[in-house]
């Protein structure tokens, strides 16, 4: 029992520390002078990506409850950083902004259990797929309509194609830092 809380434990400080990494980078980047850096800003900034990370996330968690609590826990790692980097670098902070963002991550507890079902059979499993093969292409168009560079579609249409392969597999996709996630985030035995 308590190894099981131990490892409960970690998994939610992971979330928090994957969340806090990309939010401080993402704002570092935004802002920053390099033209490399600004790239990465791209490419860590936008929604398309923070929807297939939480998707992942709430695919490999462990029951429709632990992923809420884990999408929940990434994206208020993300904002808190985002919005610290913010205030202490940057200088300025949009009240009306963080409210609107920590309403949407009070809003991903439930996304984040109804993510969870896209990967089981039955009426809300196909909904969830249905909405996560068709919503996150639209972010990916709606951010390049936005934004017209090459690059961040480019790299959301992998990570898009690395979630849709794990959706079909129903396992963890076995590359770099997927397997320490593999490690942590057992696979179990879900229903077909």
């Amino acid at each position: 029992m308590a190894k099981k809380l131990w490892v409960r434990a970690l998994r939610c400080l992971l979330c928090i520390a994957a969340g806090m990494a990309m939010g401080a980078l993402s704002k570092y980047c935004d802002v920053a002078g390099s033209e490399f850096l600004y790239t990465v800003g791209l490419l860590t900034s936008g929604l398309a990506v923070w929807a297939i990370l939480c998707a992942w996330i709430a695919l490999i968690s462990s029951s429709p409850v632990w992923a809420g609590v884990h999408v929940f826990l990434f994206l208020a790692g993300m904002l808190a950083a985002y919005y610290l980097v913010s205030a202490c670098y940057v200088g300025y902070l949009y009240p009306r902004a963080i409210a609107f963002w920590c309403v949407m991550c009070a809003v991903s507890l439930g996304i984040g259990w109804l993510e969870w079902h896209a990967q089981n059979s039955g009426r809300l499993g196909s909904v969830m797929r249905l909405a996560t093969v068709v919503g996150i292409p639209l972010l990916i168009l709606i951010e390049f309509i936005a934004e017209p560079l090459f690059l961040p579609p480019i790299v959301n249409g992998v990570f898009y194609g690395l979630l849709l392969v794990y959706l079909r597999r129903r396992r963890e996709v076995e590359l770099g830092i997927f397997v320490l996630w593999k490690e942590i985030f057992p696979a179990r035995n879900r229903g077909k």
